[in-house]
């Protein structure tokens, strides 16, 4: 695909951007993963005033829900998904970075991580 025109048009419709301390942030997305399964491997998110909620449900094996408190982040609310997996290897890959940024549009826009200049990680939403 023509990522760097995806990723120049994610940076650009970005409504809501959102700072994550990256260790707290993997530990919460790995918590509510543990419920996911072949059939569902997504983790639904619910931004809103003061956090995000972290829901995630499998035929088999259950459901999480994890929440993670942010401060900062004031609004509007924005549900969107994602496969936690690549939620996952993004924040392995910059372990030890203190912190990660999420910009997002909508629910159903391309969504991009950044850590410093040095890493931008386009990440596609699931949608249905």
């Amino acid at each position: 695909p023509p990522y760097v025109q995806i990723l120049a048009g994610a940076t650009k419709a970005v409504v809501h951007t959102v700072k994550l301390a990256t260790e707290v942030f993997l530990s919460r997305v790995r918590r509510a993963a543990i419920m996911i399964d072949d059939e569902s491997c997504r983790i639904d998110m619910t931004f809103d005033v003061g956090g995000v909620t972290m829901a995630a449900r499998g035929a088999k094996t259950g459901a999480s829900n994890v929440r993670l408190e942010l401060p900062e982040f004031t609004g509007p609310e924005i549900k969107i998904a994602f496969d936690p997996l690549y939620l996952i290897d993004f924040l392995n890959a910059v372990k030890g970075e203190t912190e990660v940024v999420l910009k997002m549009s909508t629910g159903a826009r391309p969504a991009v991580l950044t850590c410093g200049d040095r890493y931008s990680y386009l990440v596609m939403p699931l949608t249905g």
